[in-house]
């Protein structure tokens, strides 16, 4: 585009994770001067958002995301904006952006860094402020407080100040929420995200809106807890019926069901019947079937978690034997 006469910029996260020197592969985002209808000339194109002059280029086997310079004013939702204004100022366009860290754009023409809101200053110093006053951000797109949170959890950045944290603006979708929370959750400062959560009063509007006292748990153990068990360790206080507007897959609210059931234990969350010594057809030649077969097969797994030298059929046999001498009296 430049080639064309038009302002190109390379913006977003990219630029803020190839200054911290992430090994993460890069997602490329561009802002441009073009109007739409000059880029759909100039290469492949696939439409993302008209409105909002936002189209993919794919080039190379790649897709980048390219976007019209814009403004935007009104955000009658909190979350889109009422009005989008197209405009040729690179300056304009990274005012209306949520953190400073995430304004800077990166001129290839000039090899110039465009940095008006000294987001390279709070990049070193590890801060995350928001671009002008936090409560007209975070007013105008309430997911931008979730993705401070996941910043901090990801980064390990500190906020600039509590202010317009605490202030209960309107949801985002659960979509968009569980999104935040999967990827804050797995980040490696994780505990001080959600220790900040919980003083703001985030985790409480979440899990408990109808102003049910809780106590929230040290989070400090959650970084050391494997991935397949962080979401579990994060919902294990809270009843289920609180965490069900997550919209996570079933499979995955089942395992979130069996590990708490399990106490995460590895073994046993792991463990299925087949690593039974007995197999279900051994069983049911002892008498067992339908559902009694199902929960002989749980109380067997239990029994060899904690005594795995058991899990042999004379083992097991005797379990069972010892079980229905129990029942029996």
């Amino acid at each position: 585009m430049a080639d064309a006469g038009y302002a190109t910029y390379l913006v977003g996260g990219v630029i803020r994770d190839q200054l911290l020197n992430r090994s993460k592969p890069p997602d490329y985002d561009l802002a441009t001067a073009a109007p739409l209808s000059v880029i759909r000339t100039l290469f492949d194109t696939r439409e993302l958002g008209r409105r909002f002059g936002t189209i993919a280029i794919l080039t190379n086997g790649h897709r980048i995301d390219i976007a019209r310079l814009r403004t935007e004013t009104g955000y009658s939702d909190h979350r889109h904006p009422d009005t989008v204004t197209f405009t040729d100022s690179i300056e304009l366009d990274l005012q209306r952006r949520d953190f400073t860290v995430n304004a800077m754009a990166w001129d290839p023409l000039t090899h110039t860094l465009l940095d008006p809101f000294r987001g390279l200053d709070d990049l070193h110093a590890g801060i995350l402020r928001t671009v002008g006053d936090a409560h007209q951000r975070f007013s105008e797109d309430s997911l931008r407080v979730f993705r401070a949170y996941r910043f901090v959890a990801q980064l390990g950045f500190r906020l600039a100040s509590d202010a317009g944290f605490e202030t209960p603006y309107p949801f985002p979708s659960s979509e968009r929420i569980t999104h935040e929370l999967t990827s804050l959750i797995h980040g490696p400062h994780a505990p001080t995200a959600l220790a900040i959560m919980a003083q703001h009063g985030w985790l409480s509007r979440l899990f408990y809106p109808q102003g049910d006292p809780h106590t929230w748990p040290d989070w400090s153990a959650l970084a050391n807890q494997p991935t397949e068990f962080k979401w579990a360790w994060v919902l294990r206080t809270i009843p289920e019926p609180q965490w069900a507007w997550l919209t996570l897959p079933k499979k995955t609210k089942r395992w979130i069901r069996h590990v708490i059931a399990h106490d995460f234990h590895w073994a046993r969350c792991h463990m299925t019947p087949a690593d039974l010594a007995l197999a279900s057809q051994d069983l049911m030649n002892r008498g067992f079937s339908g559902q009694e077969l199902a929960k002989m097969q749980t109380q067997l797994m239990d029994y060899v978690t904690h005594n795995p030298e058991e899990n042999t059929p004379d083992g097991l046999d005797a379990y069972l034997q010892k079980t229905q001498n129990e029942t029996s009296q």
